[in-house]
């Protein structure tokens, strides 16, 4: 116990510093994300829309209680990561989240010898905020390993094929018109060995003479290897995104 007490004394300063920079990361990206998840509250997923609003919120506070100092910073950095030691079995491939956990762990580590360590005593408050921690992010890894028994029609691959899509109807676009595009565009000059300065009206013109090498990179374009298939975090993500996907393809 000494022993221990010795190395917290010694590497204290470290630990916070381990602690506090990605709790502020934390700050940021939860505090950008929040304004987005807010549009899922006009979708039919309420479940969803309110369990992903205070993910969000909590995990600002948690990076929030870090950054000041609070002892009981530690207690939702461990609820954290309980949830993904859940989630990494909970989702397809889930194995691919375990730096996460095992970075979420060595935070937990630090903020409690950085910061709780030392005063010992646990408060009602550190408890409460345990146990709210724990709920929010336990329920939320339920919600995304199982969301078809929340009501929520998510496949998983949402953006794998919306993905796909998007190649299919670059492939089968006049190649004249592909060009017009900034990606055909750029495929072109490499393809036709031309000046990065041809004019558009030009380039077009050689493709018009000689469709072939587009067509075959058009072709191409479909055996392109997908990286969001079978991708732990696009079926993190779709969960998030495909209602708002979904209003985009009724557009």
């Amino acid at each position: 116990m000494l022993q221990v007490e010795k190395i917290v004394k010694r590497y204290k300063n470290l630990l916070q510093s381990v602690a506090i920079f990605p709790s502020w990361l934390l700050m940021i990206y939860s505090g950008m994300f929040f304004v987005p998840a807010l549009f899922l509250f006009s979708t039919p997923e309420i479940v969803l829309s309110i369990s992903t609003a205070i993910t969000f919120a909590s995990l600002f506070v948690v990076g929030f209680f870090t950054v000041r100092e609070k002892a009981r910073c530690f207690v939702g950095w461990a609820a954290i990561t309980i949830a993904l030691g859940i989630l990494l079995f909970s989702i397809p491939n889930g194995l691919q989240l375990i730096y996460l956990f095992f970075a979420a762990g060595i935070i937990t580590a630090a903020s409690y010898y950085g910061f709780a360590y030392s005063q010992k005593l646990f408060s009602p408050t550190v408890l409460i905020m345990g146990i709210f921690f724990l709920i929010v992010f336990v329920s939320h890894v339920v919600i995304l390993s199982v969301p078809r028994q929340f009501g929520l029609n998510v496949q998983g691959n949402e953006l794998s094929i919306f993905a796909m899509e998007a190649l299919q109807q670059e492939a089968k676009m006049d190649p004249v018109e592909f060009v017009k595009t900034k990606k055909g565009r750029e495929i072109a000059v490499q393809l036709y060995n031309t000046s990065i300065f041809i004019s558009q009206e030009e380039l077009e013109n050689m493709v018009r003479e000689n469709p072939g090498p587009i067509k075959e990179t058009q072709s191409s374009l479909l055996s392109t290897e997908n990286s969001f298939t079978d991708n732990p975090y696009s079926y993190i993500l779709s969960i998030y995104t495909h209602s708002l996907i979904n209003f985009s393809r009724k557009k």
